[in-house]
């Protein structure tokens, strides 16, 4: 029986982004705060909540736009009704 595992040792941008910012702070090469340096490492953590927001801000003005459509659409058959109403008041 063989034992199929597959690790995945790898480093992604973020990670190198914040080793090269490491190496440049403690060089003095760049004045940045700790804060700086180290926000790369947010990039991952950030990337869901963002998301999340765009779907949302996506399905929002989807439902907007649904609600503002049926709006139009009661709103242009009761200006029919009112306008044939008025024709018939005025024949009177």
């Amino acid at each position: 029986m063989t034992n199929n595992t597959y690790e995945r040792n790898s480093v992604n941008f973020a990670g190198i982004l914040t080793v090269l910012f490491i190496g440049l702070k403690l060089t003095n090469f760049i004045d940045w705060s700790w804060w700086w340096v180290l926000s790369p490492l947010c990039i991952p953590i950030a990337f869901v909540p963002g998301t999340l927001c765009v779907i949302g801000f996506i399905q929002l003005t989807l439902n907007i736009n649904k609600f503002l459509l049926g709006y139009w659409c009661i709103a242009s058959v009761l200006k029919s009704k009112l306008k044939s109403s008025y024709k018939k008041f005025r024949e009177l």
